[in-house]
């Protein structure tokens, strides 16, 4: 079942409607593949029960479960073409917690073979407020698309916990304006994907990175066939940890009209995008990839250079994961260069086991913020206010929130996708080249998916412009007459790195993180 709901400036009861003052919308998808539910299947290796900070993922200590969903059998998508949309007497638009996709216990259907069902909730502040119902600066404004990562967890964090229009109060009470949300300049759409994140649900799971990519293709060709008035408006991709993996593989769908794996080949060197004859179903301008996991032989190799930096580790574990990173390298290249799943199953199995599993047991500090001790993270109050019941009935969601799943996760895992193993750096020098201008931000405090790695990714993207980017100087990022971080940009690619941040930029410096994101998608000198 897929359920959105348009967010604007407005209150309710519930208080789940508190944003900026800007006429923007944030509409939050919660994407599920409405599958059978093949609940009898056991994913994973029995070295990856849901690895503990595995690289690129976040919150992997939640214990989690398989949930038994329920089967729904009839679908229908309801098209909303205009705008002012229809308001009842509570000022809302009504809640559809049916019409789910067409789906028995003897069907197994594709997102591209099925419709969609929508849920909607709209609650303007003043019902006799034209510019409330009509969103005249919404039609206008940019829409920027936020993933987060995993694989398997839920767009929600980026939504309450990062650039979302509101977070929640201590214990989940209730919410509070985000003064430092991005939807001050642009409509956000946040999405729950692969199926298993979030509120969403389904039956079998999405087992890699191409396929969790081609879903959410189809998945935005629906909603842009439901919103045709979008589909002209500058579009952007954001994203952060694991959507460096999905990012790069989506944007190039966009770009070539195509899911075709033959035209979108990851391993395939600075191969030009085909783009055919239609022009592509959005107005993609530009992506922004934080504290992404895009390319592990580079981000191995960091961690050893990002922990002599930060006197990390002792001097004898670093030299034990210094001695097993030659055979790590001989084997992603080997995983580089074939599709054969084995083969990067072995280097992944080899490079976590003798690099990542030394430098993050042996850690004194949280490897997603060196500034804190291990066993602390951002706030997740919102995980209370999301479990409230009458949140849920509010945004038409009958099934439990899940922050991060470790079935979705597990099920990557299965195939050797768990692409960890591969590399987008391919994919990123295709955008670059077909003149997609690409943002690369680090925290510096993220030993996780480190700025070292970032940096060294940003200099070895094989693309046109690529010595450009090389001779361009590494300079402050000013904000408010302060530098606070550095970039490198040149020829529309730029690396940052934010000072005082950890893996999500956006909770830990979130004014600095909107300026940010306002020149980026404003075209502005960092």
């Amino acid at each position: 079942m897929v359920n959105f709901r348009l967010l604007r400036n407005s209150s309710s009861n519930l208080h789940l409607s508190l944003f900026s003052l800007q006429l923007h919308f944030v509409v939050i998808w919660l994407l599920c593949v409405a599958l059978f539910v093949d609940a009898g299947k056991n994913y994973g290796k029995s070295h990856l029960p849901f690895r503990k900070s595995h690289l690129p993922f976040r919150k992997s200590h939640l214990p989690l479960q398989k949930s038994q969903l329920p089967i729904h059998e009839k679908s229908q998508l309801p098209v909303h073409e205009k705008i002012p949309l229809p308001i009842n007497e509570k000022n809302q638009l009504p809640i559809h917690e049916k019409n789910p996709l067409p789906i028995n216990e003897k069907s197994r259907l594709s997102l591209n073979k099925s419709p969609l069902s929508i849920s909607l909730n709209l609650s303007p502040s003043n019902s006799n407020s034209n510019s409330n119902q009509n969103f005249s600066s919404s039609n206008f404004s940019p829409l920027t698309l936020y993933l987060n990562g995993g694989p398997g967890c839920s767009s929600m964090i980026g939504a309450f916990q990062e650039m979302g229009p509101c977070t929640s109060l201590p214990n989940g009470t209730n919410t509070t304006i985000n003064p430092n949300s991005w939807n001050t300049v642009s409509n956000l759409l946040f999405i729950d994907q692969p199926n298993g994140a979030g509120f969403s649900y389904g039956g079998n799971y999405v087992t890699s990175s191409q396929q969790a990519a081609s879903n959410l293709y189809e998945f935005l060709k629906e909603w842009i066939s439901c919103f045709p008035q979008y589909a002209s408006l500058p579009f952007h991709i954001f994203g952060e940890s694991y959507a460096g993996r999905y990012i790069p593989i989506l944007a190039s769908m966009i770009l070539c009209n195509t899911t075709d794996v033959s035209v979108l080949n990851v391993q395939t060197p600075l191969l030009s995008l085909n783009v055919g004859s239609q022009s592509p179903m959005m107005n993609l301008k530009t992506i922004g990839i934080g504290d992404g996991w895009m390319d592990p032989m580079r981000q191995y190799a960091s961690l050893i250079d990002y922990s002599q930096q930060n006197s990390l580790l002792t001097s004898d574990v670093i030299a034990n994961m210094s001695a097993a990173y030659p055979t790590c390298k001989s084997l992603l290249s080997t995983c580089y260069n074939t599709s054969t799943n084995q083969d990067c199953s072995n280097a992944d199995d080899y490079c976590y086991n003798n690099v990542f599993t030394p430098f993050v047991s042996n850690l004194n500090c949280n490897i997603d913020d060196i500034k804190a001790t291990w066993d602390s993270s951002p706030d997740e109050d919102y995980l209370n206010y999301l479990a409230r019941p009458e949140v849920m009935s509010a945004i038409g969601v009958k099934t439990p929130y899940t922050e991060c799943s470790n079935d979705a996760y597990m099920a990557f895992t299965e195939t050797a996708d768990l692409q960890v193993a591969r590399s987008t750096m391919p994919q990123i020098a295709q955008i670059l080249n077909a003149g997609i201008p690409t943002l690369l931000y680090f925290g510096d405090s993220d030993a996780n998916c480190n700025w070292i790695g970032g940096l060294n990714i940003s200099k070895s993207l094989n693309w046109k412009y690529q010595t450009n980017f090389n001779s361009a100087t590494l300079r402050k990022f000013i904000v408010n007459n302060q530098p606070v971080g550095q970039v490198q940009s040149s020829n529309g690619l730029t690396f940052l790195k934010m000072n005082q941040a950890g893996h999500e930029v956006p909770y830990y410096q979130p004014q600095n993180s909107l300026q940010m994101f306002t020149r980026w998608i404003n075209n502005k000198q960092m």
